[in-house]
């Protein structure tokens, strides 16, 4: 290339895979601003038509501007994104390119995906390293966050919503070979100024011939304030308000009331992360209220940069921070056009005070989720005891996450409780459609896991499954509404315990039967009454014993009839009384026996009889009397009367005695001796009167 056509008689260089005259700037436009990539416009002419795109494309580039006596070098360093071929124009190639960062990339790649229990700066840097050379050094510390989700986002769009989210920003240095993406907290700006425009000064000083310098103000809300519900204590409140600190422009009755729920999920849940949180957004919101505008032709200006305006008069003297800063650099042509050699460059630029700590505005969106989604729960052994369940989404199966369970009643200790376990399938929404608020709002059944009534829609219930149990082990509760065959059936695995504090009913209109493989139990602490219209048949395999504390009533208003297939004992403490309305009727096959501890009197108001079948004795320890009020007759083959001492028999006058020692009395007025045989007395003397 002639020299005329050399990059060393340029007004600016290009740094790149190619020769260093291959492309000459012919023009460059682009802006670049803190916390958003840079994206610089670059045309090049050349008398290269064959140029190859595979040498610039995806790779390095750097544009110099050469210093001058109002500012240093300054270089536009990125990465080729796009690059294009115009028609030639005057011999000449003509071709474009668009220089990003290499963050910027990270537009073209997206994912969806989760991150339990992270530090912010900890998910930044999985993403970043991603993109080559995409680093960030975050000196700032950022908050640790249960839950992220990353959900449909392009990797840009998340790292600066983060970034956002946190009130950090961050901008670019630009050197021959790199650019470096430096982050800064919300912070007043610090450090000397690396441009001054001093108006009172007659020599045109760092691009003064083309300096303008204009302010503009937006009326700001007085305070902000954030306060939330946070489900982990209930009880507490954690909120904060934070004052504007702009001293005019603002109003401090009317402010902004937010109900973040993020900062608590997020930032701690604390009271003093609540303050910290309204803090950043109060200054997001006065970084908004107050800004400078300017033009200058200094192209050292860039974003994060201090300036300093002197000689400019009260309101606009003193120093700057930059927010943004659009270029625009025209080379004059060159020999593509035949114009000469003349270049110009022009700048506009945004900038603050630099006594207001700049937050980035929160301009990226979070992602929302419109409608439910499905997952499956891996585990609900919850460590903090909330009842949540850990589930995995199908579209980010290598990650877990802690959800909370909606319920048909949740009170303090009381409610309706059932966990989701592993392998269940879970309905999942979120909480203002927020990724990172999940919440299981119901269960479905799939095809590994069929309902236990699925075949059958006449039937529903509750049917559990023990703990590491087979399909055998359950409890269950279960309605056929069958026609002509409803039914209500409840089972349990092991025991079924039912507790009434007051009264219990049971009506059955028909039949009721119970089977009780072992024991049964039963205890009435007051009375117990029972009322059969029928029968009431018991059979007994066993023994039967029976206790009443006190007395007992049975009252049969037909037959009784008792029927003992050993021994019956019955044992009487004090009194008993038998009462028979008709007859008395005892039948014993073998023996009887009846001991009396004391007197016995035994009563029979009509005729009595005796029957027994064999001999009959009769012994008294002391006196036997027998009193008969009308006739008494002994009939027998043979009778025996013996007394030890004296016998006497005595009617009216008349009287017999025998005594032990022998002798016979008989007293009567008249005494007949009759004999149909012989009559024979005998004695040692007989004697008459």
């Amino acid at each position: 290339m002639a020299d005329a056509k050399s990059a060393e008689n340029w007004f600016a260089k290009v740094h790149c895979g190619l020769d260093a005259d291959k492309l000459l700037l012919r023009g460059l436009t682009g802006t670049e601003g803190l916390s958003r990539p840079f994206r610089f416009q670059a045309e090049f002419i050349s008398e290269d038509t064959d140029v190859d795109f595979g040498q610039v494309v995806g790779k390095p580039m750097a544009i110099e501007l050469a210093a001058s006596e109002s500012s240093a070098t300054r270089y536009f360093h990125g990465v080729v994104a796009r690059f294009a071929q115009d028609d030639s124009e005057g011999g000449f190639a003509i071709y474009r390119a668009e220089l990003v960062p290499w963050i910027g990339l990270l537009a073209r790649s997206s994912h969806t995906r989760t991150w339990p229990e992270k530090e912010t700066k900890s998910i930044l840097k999985e993403v970043l390293d991603l993109a080559p050379n995409a680093s960030m050094d975050l000196a700032a510390g950022t908050w640790t966050r249960p839950y992220t989700v990353q959900y449909g986002e392009s990797d840009l769009q998340f790292v600066q919503r983060l970034l956002e989210e946190e009130g950090i920003h961050y901008l670019y240095e630009h050197l021959q070979n790199e650019h470096k993406l430096v982050t800064r907290p919300p912070e007043p700006a610090s450090g000397s100024p690396i441009v001054k425009f001093d108006l009172s000064r007659q020599e045109l000083v760092g691009g003064l011939d083309e300096f303008r310098f204009g302010k503009e103000q937006e009326f700001a809300p007085g305070y902000y304030e954030v306060a939330e519900f946070d489900w982990n204590d209930p009880a507490e409140s954690f909120s904060a308000k934070i004052d504007s600190r702009l001293e005019s422009g603002t109003n401090k009755s009317l402010g902004l009331t937010d109900h973040p729920m993020e900062f608590v999920k997020t930032h701690g849940g604390s009271s003093d992360s609540a303050e910290k949180l309204a803090k950043i957004r109060s200054l997001e919101r006065d970084c908004a209220a107050i800004t400078f505008r300017g033009e200058s032709g200094n192209p050292a200006l860039a974003p994060g940069q201090l300036i300093e305006i002197a000689g400019h008069g009260a309101g606009f003297d003193g120093r700057y921070y930059i927010v943004a800063v659009s270029h625009s650099l025209d080379t004059g042509g060159g020999p593509a056009s035949g114009r000469g050699s003349d270049s110009h460059y022009a700048n506009s630029f945004r900038c603050i005070p630099d006594s207001v700590a700049y937050v980035p505005p929160r301009i990226t969106p979070r992602p929302r989720i419109t409608g439910p989604q499905t997952a499956v729960v891996t585990s609900n052994e919850d460590p903090e005891a909330h009842g949540r369940v850990q589930v995995r989404l199908p579209w980010a199966p290598e990650i877990s996450f802690w959800a909370r369970v909606v319920q048909g009643w949740a009170g303090a200790g009381w409610g309706i409780q059932f966990h989701p376990r592993p392998g269940h399938e879970v309905v999942v929404e979120f909480l203002e459609g927020d990724p990172d608020q999940p919440l299981i709002t119901g269960r479905v059944y799939n095809g590994a896991n069929a309902g236990p009534y699925s075949d059958n829609m006449k039937l529903g219930g509750i049917k559990t499954r023990s703990y590491e149990g087979g399909a055998d082990e359950y409890n269950e509760l279960r309605f056929d509404d069958t026609p002509d065959a409803e039914e209500v059936y409840l089972h349990a695995e092991r025991n079924l315990l039912v507790e009434v504090e007051a009264d219990s009913g049971k009506d059955v209109g028909a039949n009721h039967s119970e089977t009780i493989a072992e024991n049964f139990t039963q205890k009435v602490g007051g009375d117990r009454n029972e009322s059969i219209s029928g029968n009431r048949g018991l059979a007994v395999e066993g023994a039967k014993s029976e206790t009443v504390g006190k007395g007992k009533s049975v009252s049969v208003k037909a037959e009784l009839n008792e029927t003992i297939g050993g021994k019956m004992t019955v044992d009487v403490s004090k009194d008993r009384s038998l009462t028979v309305g008709g007859a008395l009727t005892e039948s014993i096959t073998n023996e009887a026996s009846t001991t009396i501890g004391k007197t016995w009197t035994h009563t029979v108001k009509k005729a009595g009889t005796m029957t027994i079948g064999e001999a009959f004795s009769v012994a008294v320890d002391k006196g036997m009397k027998v009193v008969v009020k009308d006739a008494h007759g002994l009939e027998a083959k043979e009778v025996a009367v013996k007394a030890e001492k004296k016998i006497t028999l005595e009617c009216g006058k008349a009287k017999i005695s025998l005594s032990d020692n022998g002798d016979i009395v008989i007293e009567g007025a008249k005494i007949s001796v009759k004999g149909s045989g012989d009559v024979t007395v005998k004695g040692q003397k007989i004697g008459q009167n």
